[in-house]
């Protein structure tokens, strides 16, 4: 069970004005997949969903297969980030160990 956050209905609508403005700015061309993600996630944290047709934001979902490639080298990055470090780490204490 989560704990849900009372919005003020002033907040909900300016939340819902800025998600069709924002809406209307995001193209399904793959342009700007940043764009898309960011008002999905801005739907999705306001429970904005059912303010918006199925088909318009499935039409979204494609985008977002750029932002999971993006995080897959973010995450590789950091792994191999991470190695070298612990690399360092085991040279430094190797070196001065001796």
């Amino acid at each position: 069970m989560g704990v849900k956050p009372e919005i003020k209905s002033e907040v909900n609508e300016k939340v819902r004005n800025l998600a069709d403005e924002w809406k209307g700015k995001v193209g399904s061309d793959g342009e700007n997949p940043l764009e898309a993600f960011g008002f999905l996630l801005l739907a999705g944290t306001y429970g904005l969903g059912d303010e918006f047709s199925v088909e318009k934001l499935f039409i979204l979902l494609p985008l977002l297969q750029c932002i999971s490639k993006l995080l897959n080298c973010v995450e590789c990055s950091v792994s191999a980030i991470e190695f070298l470090l612990n690399v360092k780490m085991l040279i430094s204490s190797q070196v001065i160990g001796w």
